[in-house]
């Protein structure tokens, strides 16, 4: 329900297309989002992007801990296999969401006038005071 007031909001300040980023991780989630979004859909004032966490980079914006094998000198072969020492990093979140708004630009930047990449927490505001 906020996400329908937030386009509302946009809309009567004139902004006349959005670009949503699907990241929802279930496929009921997916679904629920198209369908509250359909009447935008076909009207063609959003265009929805699925984007979901794994295919940016292998659970890259999960803000799970990954885990590789870093090969070694101080590994070590038992039989046939190199045993090395095992490794693990905690990447930011915000992986993602810099894909997602890299893949925006890079895909409808020639479509767009003017693009504002925005939360649906964030509102654009205008200073009547100032021109």
């Amino acid at each position: 329900e906020n996400l329908i007031e937030w386009l509302q909001y946009h809309i009567a300040l004139g902004v006349d297309h959005f670009f949503i980023y699907n990241t929802a991780t279930t496929r009921n989630q997916q679904k629920m989002l198209e369908a509250q979004l359909r009447p935008y859909i076909l009207d063609n004032t959003v265009t929805l992007v699925s984007w979901p966490y794994m295919n940016c980079m292998r659970n890259m914006g999960t803000g799970r801990y990954l885990y590789f094998y870093e090969p070694s000198s101080k590994g070590y072969i038992k039989g046939d296999e190199l045993y090395t020492h095992k490794r693990s990093f905690k990447p930011p979140k915000k992986i993602m969401q810099s894909s997602a708004i890299a893949s925006c630009y890079s895909r409808f930047r020639w479509s767009s006038t003017y693009m504002a990449q925005i939360d649906v927490d964030e509102y654009l505001t205008f200073d009547r005071n100032n021109n």
